[in-house]
């Protein structure tokens, strides 16, 4: 029995080793395999996040162009919206100082027009004053002329008187000289 005691153990030793030995290889290479395996899968994973990097990277980058461009495009259009306000913003106040400038023009104008129309109407004034002092000046004319015709008809007719006079002294001075001469 006590050779049992070592050969079982023995038997199982070599048993154990033998098939130790024969998994310990296939182990190895499983184990190596698995490795292989999973350093594939590594790198294949380490190549797909290095791949989705590269892919997140131009996506950002085309990302980050189609920004830029749509901030340039938001600030032109901003820049061309705020030189809108500030042309419309010039015009309007040019408009207001035109309105204002147009409305003093026609504020002068329209006392230039009073000072006008007085003026008219002290012109009307002296021109009907001065026709009627021409219809006056004509009347006295025709009257002075009326009056220098009958002034000369009477003149006329005291000559005529005085000759008649005269002729008729002349003719008593006559009669008085015929009668002192016959006297």
């Amino acid at each position: 029995m006590k050779k049992t005691y070592v050969i079982i153990p023995v038997l199982g030793v070599l048993l154990f080793l033998g098939v130790h030995l024969h998994y310990q290889a296939g182990f190895e290479q499983e184990e190596a395999a698995k490795a292989a395996a999973k350093e594939k899968t590594r790198l294949e994973k380490v190549q797909k996040d290095v791949e989705q990097r590269r892919k997140a990277a131009e996506e950002a980058i085309e990302l980050q162009d189609k920004r830029k461009k749509e901030k340039a495009l938001k600030e032109a259009q901003e820049s061309a919206q705020k030189d809108a306000r500030l042309a419309l913003q010039d015009a309007k106040e040019k408009a207001y100082r035109e309105r204002d400038k147009l409305a003093k023009q026609v504020d002068r104008l329209k006392s230039d027009i009073a000072v006008e129309k007085d003026a008219i109407g002290k012109v009307e004034k002296t021109k009907l004053a001065s026709a009627e002092e021409e219809t006056f000046q004509r009347g006295f004319v025709k009257q002075a002329e009326a009056n220098k015709s009958a002034l000369e008809d009477v003149l006329n007719k005291i000559k005529a008187a005085d000759d008649a006079l005269a002729a008729q002294a002349a003719a008593k001075a006559a009669e008085d000289a015929k009668k002192k001469s016959s006297s």
